[in-house]
């Protein structure tokens, strides 16, 4: 563990946002903890299992207000602007899940008078406004590390822009809904299915076509033969501190979630992440995934400026991304993960096994087979392997309740 006189929080006090099922809160709280940084925790979600955690200084619960987004703006910077009058460091913000990172970059420029948070501080939306994005990166130096995009403002200009991109071009929101809920899309993006028709492609861009103000149209690329890949890198005024990971598996296979995630001493892809973060006036932490086009060459997918699913995969590798992201937002030299960093593997066993049984992966006995050698080579788990008390059991139950929750809808929709 650090000595406070080699700590961070001498500079900084980190808070936490959490949402979501907390995997991210809690893996940036144990890094924490380990450092000996005490941090404060902002809950998005009622029954935190963060609260009472080893490290925690404080938490706030505002999870009545979370979907409210002016009460929740109200409340936020309440609390901010009464922790910064009590304590003279300055306030580090990490989001953990959309909705949190939502909040931040709505309400930033009233955020950013008391504490910051990572983001592209040449952008509006510092990265969330996917349309903002890549218009900026198209216009910079990093224009060779994005695909092919067009900026829709109406569903009118799709038929011009399949025909530029070609048939299988996707579509994406530039910004997804206060609320998050994408199901009038049914996935993460709308794309040609099979052998649909124009008009039958049109017909689910129009469903979905309100969720958004702009759209994003784009090439479609290809998965690396071993998964997505990517960088995950903090970048400070003067330096950036980088590692490359691989997606094994994702949960569904397309447009999931990544549930089996290794760390590699590959540097395929820090010279583009570099160019994007630097064309960005990037602050921060940062994952940036990468597919292919037909000949191989890398293009960006996106900018996440919220700590990631497998933060704690990078703090397990011994990349510093959270004590870094600390450093970078105060002005202090970032420290080298390249020394200390080992490749390590992340799994997150429930996705796991829901995408080992989905046939996505190849059959299902080999799958699974696959999986459980996997979990003999004792992997990182996602909560599992936490040493905080108590979580572990709360992780159960809430598990445990989301799949009473199902059958019971399941039950109900079948009578």
């Amino acid at each position: 563990m650090n000595s406070a006189a080699n700590s961070p929080d001498l500079a900084s006090l980190p808070i936490i946002l959490s949402g979501g099922l907390e995997i991210v809160s809690l893996a940036v709280a144990e890094t924490l903890q380990r450092a000996g940084i005490g941090y404060r925790v902002i809950s998005l979600v009622p029954r935190s299992l963060l609260r009472g955690a080893p490290g925690c200084e404080r938490l706030v619960d505002l999870a009545q207000v979370a979907s409210k987004p002016e009460r929740l703006r109200v409340a936020l910077l309440e609390c901010l602007y009464d922790w910064q009058a009590a304590d003279s460091r300055k306030l580090v913000l990490f989001a953990t899940e959309d909705g949190g990172l939502r909040c931040l970059n709505e309400f930033a420029e009233e955020i950013c008078q008391v504490a910051d948070f990572p983001r592209a501080r040449a952008l509006r939306y510092g990265g969330l406004d996917k349309a903002e994005l890549f218009l900026h990166l198209a216009n910079s130096g990093a224009s060779q590390d994005i695909p092919a995009t067009e900026v829709l403002d109406d569903l009118e200009q799709v038929p011009a822009a399949l025909r530029r991109l070609g048939d299988c071009a996707i579509f994406k929101p530039a910004l997804k809904p206060w609320d998050m809920d994408l199901s009038r899309m049914g996935a993460k993006l709308v794309t040609r299915q099979g052998g649909e028709s124009d008009r039958e492609l049109m017909a689910r861009l129009s469903r979905a076509w309100p969720i958004s103000h702009r759209w994003v149209a784009q090439q479609r690329l290809r998965p690396y033969g071993n998964g997505e890949r990517g960088v995950w890198a903090v970048r400070g005024a003067h330096s950036i501190d980088a590692i490359e990971f691989v997606e094994r598996w994702k949960h569904p296979a397309s447009g999931g979630t990544g549930c089996w995630v290794e760390t590699t001493q590959e540097d395929q892809l820090k010279s583009a992440g570099t160019r994007i973060l630097e064309a960005l006036d990037y602050r921060g932490l940062a994952e940036i995934p990468f597919l292919q086009q037909a000949d191989g060459s890398p293009r960006m997918l996106e900018v996440n400026q919220r700590a990631w699913l497998q933060v704690g995969l990078a703090e397990h590798s011994g990349a510093a991304m959270v004590l870094n992201t600390l450093r970078a937002l105060s002005d202090e030299p970032l420290s080298d993960s390249q020394a200390t960093f080992v490749p390590r593997t992340w799994v997150n066993l429930e996705r796991a096994a829901a995408a080992a049984v989905s046939g996505d992966n190849g059959g299902r006995s080999s799958a699974c087979v696959t999986l459980i050698r996997l979990l003999l080579s004792r992997p990182q788990l996602a909560v599992y392997s936490s040493r905080f008390p108590r979580v572990r059991r709360r992780w159960v139950a809430r598990m445990a309740g989301k799949v009473g929750r199902y059958l019971l809808s399941k039950l109900k929709g079948s009578k």
